[in-house]
């Protein structure tokens, strides 16, 4: 997200939870504030509301991976101007940028309208292809830049064999909690990338765990484990994009 934001040549301020959000919020002025949800010690609600109560005028555009019936209006109720789905669509993304910030700005959502294409839906995905490790088309829709997309790579190699480590540790203690909160995690990283397959199966483990429904839990972790160390793998290869576009420009039926 900061990546992307930078991109367009825009400031971007870090807060690392809720808390610290708060207080970045109120002694710093700000033109549009992201609110992750999830966020440890104090969530996006809880900010939010917070943040509103103190007087707070600033746009907030909630985030969130839960894209479920109601989390707009529980978005909204805790006092968002608007939701965005995470992974996150750039042209939608511009969108909100152009509404929001100040008008020598506004040329982000004429930019947006000349470029806006048909993104594919991670639920759409060719389920035919079972060799795709990565939807490139999916990802350069989302990033539309080559090198973003490579640092956005990066990350995802740095920070997500660590969540998958606890996730392991999470399954094995039956702690539904944090299962969803590492299992949501890999969702939306997975996305970033667009890891298709496994940003699917870490939603359905997040599920279980938000159900508290556990008994299949260690099969599915031993699924997202083995895609997890293939595109661990594929990410890894000095020529993955040029292997990911080939992919995508082969999309024949497996037998």
């Amino acid at each position: 997200m900061k990546s992307l934001l930078e991109k367009m040549g825009i400031e971007v301020t870090i807060a690392e939870d809720g808390n610290q959000a708060m207080q970045e919020a109120l002694t710093q002025e700000f033109d549009l504030i992201f609110m992750d949800i999830q966020m440890p010690n104090m969530d996006g609600y809880e900010a939010m509301k917070a943040l509103r109560a103190e007087g707070m005028t600033t746009p907030i555009i909630a985030l969130t991976a839960n894209v479920m019936k109601g989390d707009d209006k529980k978005c909204i109720e805790a006092g968002s101007d608007g939701y965005l789905a995470k992974p996150i669509d750039r042209h939608k993304l511009t969108e909100i940028l152009g509404k929001y910030l100040t008008s020598e700005n506004k040329n982000l959502q004429s930019e947006n309208a000349a470029k806006k294409q048909t993104v594919q839906s991670p639920d759409l995905a060719d389920e035919q292809d079972d060799k795709k490790i990565i939807d490139w088309e999916q990802l350069i829709n989302r990033w539309g830049d080559e090198e973003l997309i490579k640092e956005v790579a990066a990350i995802f190699l740095k920070d997500s064999g660590e969540r998958l480590d606890m996730l392991s540790k999470a399954v094995k203690a039956g702690d539904s909690r944090e299962i969803k909160f590492y299992a949501h995690s890999i969702k939306g990283s997975a996305g970033n990338v667009g890891a298709v397959r496994l940003s699917e199966m870490a939603s359905r483990l997040e599920h279980m765990a938000l159900e508290d429904d556990l008994s299949q839990a260690a099969e599915l972790l031993q699924n997202i484990t083995t895609e997890f160390i293939k595109l661990r793998s594929f990410v890894s290869n000095p020529e993955w994009i040029e292997m990911a576009k080939e992919q995508s420009a082969n999309k024949t039926p497996n037998k």
